[in-house]
C-alpha cells in the first residue's frame, strides 16, 4: 500500500505505537484507523435512522473484512494471524453473528433494524453517563413503536413525546442541577445464523452495542498485538465502546438542544454532551472564531511603513512576558499566520515582487506550527519553551524585515534619483 496514505491518517500523531506501525504495516494501519472513523460516523448519526442503518451496515461489512483479511496474514504478520485466531475463538458467537448480518447485506438486503425509545427525567453523572430517574420505557423490548418515531430522527419528535414529561414533572426553570429532559434510543434486532456446528440459532440483539464492543475490541486487540511484537512503550490505544446504559451517544437531552439556557441556570459553561451536538456546537464556535480572528486581522493591519517596521523589529526578540494584554498576542499569532497580508497592507505594485517570497512561506510554516504545538496547548507549556519557539520566529521576523528594509531603500534611491 502507498505510505503516502499516512498524510490523511491521525493515528501515528503524537503516538508511538501507530508511528512505528505506520512505517511496518501501513495497510494495517490504514485499515484499522478507517475502521474507528466508520464507527465514529456510526456514532454521530446513532439518531438518524437512515444514516444509522447505511453506516451499521458499513462498519459490519469493514470489521469482517478486516478480520478475515488478518486471517490470510499468516505470511506477512505471523503475529497478527496468532492474534486473529484467538480473537475469533474469544469472540466466536459475535463474528458469526455479525458475518451472517455482512453476507445478508452483500447479497440479499441491507439489515433495517427495529428499536426501542426511552424518555423522561435523566440525571447527569458524568459527561458521558446519565441515569434515568423516572420516564417511560419499553421494558420488555417488545419493538412495537410507531413507524414515525422509530424510523424519524430523534430530534423531530424530541418535544412531542418528553409533552407530559414537560407539563407534569419538570419545573420551568430547571432549578435541580445536572438534571433535565432526554430520549434514549436502542437499535435492537433478531438475527438468524448458524453457530460452528452448523447449528441454526435465533438471538435478540442491541446491534449497536454489538458491533461497537466488536470493533472496538478488534482494533484494541491488535494494537496491543503489534505492540507486544514490537515491544513498543505506548499506553494510548484508541478504543470507541461506551459501555454506559445512558449516555451521549444513545441519549440526547434538552441541554444539546439548549446549552445557552442552562449556562444561565446553572451557571457555568455548558456545552452540548451528546456528541453530534457537541461537534456542531464547535464547529459553529470555530465558525465564529474563524470570522472574528479574520476581522481583527483587517483591523490590526499597519497604517504605514514605519508602523510595520516597528512591530516586526519588537517581534524579533520578544518573549512571552512581554505580551501584556491578550489583544497584543492575538496580533502577534495573526502576524505569524499571516505575514503576507501584513507585509502586501503597505507595499506597491512595484515593491511587492522584490519581496523574498520564500521569507514569508518560512515564517507562516513556523507559525502555524507555533499555533498547533504551542499555542492549542498554551496552558500546559512552560514560559521556557514558549520562549524558545518565539526566538526561532524571531530569527525569520528578522531575516524578513532586513529584506523589506532593503527594498524601502531601494525604492526611496530609485524616487529620488
Amino acid at each position: 500500500m502507498n505510505s503516502n496514505i499516512t498524510h490523511f491518517l491521525d493515528f501515528p500523531e503524537n503516538n508511538k505505537l501507530y508511528t512505528e506501525m505506520s512505517r511496518k504495516s501501513v495497510d494495517l494501519l490504514f485499515n484499522i484507523e478507517m475502521l474507528y472513523k466508520n464507527k465514529n460516523r456510526l456514532d454521530f448519526v446513532y439518531h438518524e435512522p437512515d444514516n444509522f442503518i447505511l453506516e451499521c451496515n458499513n462498519l459490519i461489512r469493514n470489521a469482517i473484512f478486516l478480520v478475515e483479511k488478518a486471517n490470510k496474514s499468516k505470511t506477512k504478520y505471523p503475529w497478527l494471524k496468532e492474534f486473529i485466531d484467538d480473537f475469533k475463538q474469544k469472540y466466536q458467537n459475535e463474528f458469526l453473528l455479525l458475518k451472517k448480518i455482512r453476507d445478508n447485506s452483500m447479497h440479499q438486503e441491507f439489515l433495517i433494524s427495529e428499536g426501542t425509545i426511552e424518555f423522561g427525567l435523566f440525571r447527569i453523572m458524568s459527561p458521558i453517563d446519565y441515569k434515568l430517574k423516572i420516564g417511560m420505557v419499553d421494558i420488555k423490548e417488545e419493538k412495537n413503536i410507531d413507524p414515525q418515531y422509530l424510523y424519524s430522527s430523534t430530534t423531530s419528535f424530541f418535544h412531542k413525546i418528553l409533552f407530559l414529561h414537560q407539563y407534569m414533572f419538570m419545573d420551568i426553570k430547571h432549578i435541580a442541577l445536572n438534571e433535565c429532559l432526554g430520549v434514549t434510543r436502542r437499535w435492537l434486532c433478531r438475527i438468524k445464523y448458524n453457530d460452528n456446528n452448523k447449528k441454526s440459532k435465533t438471538e435478540d440483539i442491541d446491534i449497536y452495542d454489538c458491533i461497537s464492543k466488536f470493533t472496538s475490541n478488534l482494533i484494541v486487540g491488535i494494537s496491543n498485538a503489534f505492540k507486544n511484537e514490537y515491544s513498543i512503550d505506548e499506553e494510548k490505544i484508541y478504543f470507541c465502546h461506551y459501555p454506559n446504559k445512558y449516555n451521549n451517544i444513545n441519549t440526547i437531552l434538552e441541554i444539546d438542544f439548549y446549552p445557552d439556557f442552562f449556562c444561565k441556570q446553572w451557571v457555568g459553561n455548558i456545552k452540548p454532551l451528546n456528541l453530534k451536538f457537541n461537534y456542531e456546537h464547535w464547529v459553529h464556535e470555530q465558525y465564529i472564531e474563524r470570522n472574528n480572528a479574520y476581522m481583527k486581522l483587517v483591523d490590526n493591519l499597519p497604517d504605514d511603513r514605519g508602523q510595520l517596521l516597528e512591530m516586526m523589529e519588537s517581534y524579533t526578540d520578544i518573549q512571552i512576558e512581554d505580551f501584556k494584554e491578550q489583544d497584543e498576542y492575538n496580533r502577534y499569532t495573526s502576524f505569524i499566520t499571516f505575514p503576507h497580508y501584513y507585509i502586501k497592507s503597505i507595499l506597491t505594485i512595484d515593491t511587492i515582487f522584490e519581496i523574498d517570497f520564500s521569507l514569508l512561506l518560512n515564517l507562516q510554516t513556523i507559525g502555524l506550527k507555533y499555533i498547533q504545538e504551542i499555542d492549542v496547548k498554551f496552558d500546559n507549556v512552560s514560559d521556557e519553551n514558549i520562549n524558545k519557539y518565539l526566538q526561532v520566529l524571531g530569527i525569520e521576523i528578522k531575516k524578513l524585515h532586513q529584506n523589506i528594509l532593503d527594498v524601502f531603500d531601494s525604492e526611496d534611491e530609485n524616487r529620488n534619483k
